[in-house]
């Protein structure tokens, strides 16, 4: 098992990398993600996919119609969209659906906790600051509470967690509301992990595009 915070930084790099490419392997690389998540986690990936269909609709729209180009044969032409317009659609759309399929794969091998537990020890540096402290911890919280809000799992205690002081334990009278997050410890193969995801990110791009 690799600690949650080395395939959050995996599923990070991936999306550092699908930003930087072009079209083609963009494409491609998109297909791969979403044959990947369909094999894996189907059911969340269409949920996702779903869940998305305006915001797909509503960037596809805004690139083909507002983007400056030369325009594509009639008819569509006629109506106003463009080569440009229709290159960026693609792109964007397809970064979106891959970035989607990445995060279903995420969920296949993370809980909700699993990814509030990698979230928090990526934060690990607030720790220092004694300010940020309370931060740390409350934004877990809120990260926690936003991921079980759209599973629909957020019971009534959820508010004496918002209204405490560190985001951790309620206040005086507000209920036993507590988040407990488990952590396994950092392995070497963790240690590899995030080192091919960084080198991945910074090299993927380039050696595309060649």
């Amino acid at each position: 098992m690799f600690h949650p915070a080395s395939l959050l930084l995996l599923w990070g790099a991936g999306v550092v990398v699908l930003q930087q490419l072009s079209l083609a392997p963009g494409l491609a690389v998109t297909v791969t993600f979403l044959l990947l998540a369909g094999r894996f986690g189907k059911a969340l990936l269409l949920r996702l996919l779903f869940r998305s269909r305006w915001l797909f609709l509503t960037m596809g729209l805004l690139f083909l119609w507002l983007s400056p180009g030369v325009r594509l044969p009639p008819p569509w032409g006629n109506l106003g969209m463009t080569q440009e317009g229709l290159v960026f659609a693609l792109e964007h759309m397809g970064r979106l659906a891959a970035m989607l399929a990445l995060l279903a794969l995420l969920l296949t091998k993370l809980s909700h906790r699993g990814i509030v537990s990698g979230f928090y020890v990526l934060l690990s540096s607030l720790a220092l600051f004694p300010r940020c402290a309370d931060l740390r911890r409350a934004m877990a919280v809120r990260l926690m509470l936003t991921l079980e809000a759209v599973a629909g799992k957020v019971d009534s205690e959820w508010k004496s967690l918002l209204l405490s002081d560190d985001g951790l334990n309620p206040p005086t009278g507000q209920g036993a509301g507590v988040l407990h997050l488990e952590s396994p410890h950092w392995s070497w193969r963790d240690g590899v992990l995030t080192l091919a995801a960084l080198v991945t990110a910074a090299l993927l791009p380039w050696l595309l595009e060649r």
